[in-house]
């Protein structure tokens, strides 16, 4: 089975969480960390407890927020685990490819998504599009 981590700074992850399951649905492989939300919270045991508690013929993919940041960077150290699979730059379009589609090679699906990201951003002002157009949307 496929397991999904939304991994953010602050509370970005479970906002994403929250309007991943608004839009579609709730989903039981679907999970969100917030790093440094509560004082008191050891992230790196966080994190070692999360990866070490997907059990033995799970995979485990991860969608971070920033590349290079404490996060990402708490969570590259598992990188080279079975079934391991780290993704950073996380969007809600990017979380919704990546948990909605149905590649069973989760190599390729993490390559495919993330070669065709650049379709989820749009400069709408350099569209000039006429209202016949924009009914189309």
């Amino acid at each position: 089975m496929t397991k999904f981590l939304i991994a953010s700074h602050g509370k970005l992850a479970e906002g994403l969480y929250d309007t991943f399951v608004m839009v579609m649905g709730k989903n039981e492989n679907l999970s969100f960390f917030g790093a440094y939300t509560k004082a008191e919270e050891d992230m790196e045991e966080s994190v070692r407890k999360y990866v070490d508690g997907i059990k033995e013929g799970d995979e485990l993919i991860v969608l971070t927020d920033v590349f290079g940041g404490s996060v990402n960077n708490e969570f590259m150290k598992y990188i080279g685990r079975k079934n391991f699979y780290l993704v950073s730059g996380v969007s809600l379009p990017l979380l919704i490819e990546m948990v909605t589609d149905s590649e069973p090679d989760i190599a390729k699906r993490i390559q495919v998504i993330t070669d065709r990201a650049s379709q989820f951003v749009w400069d709408c002002n350099s569209m000039k599009l006429d209202n016949n157009e924009m009914d189309a949307f």
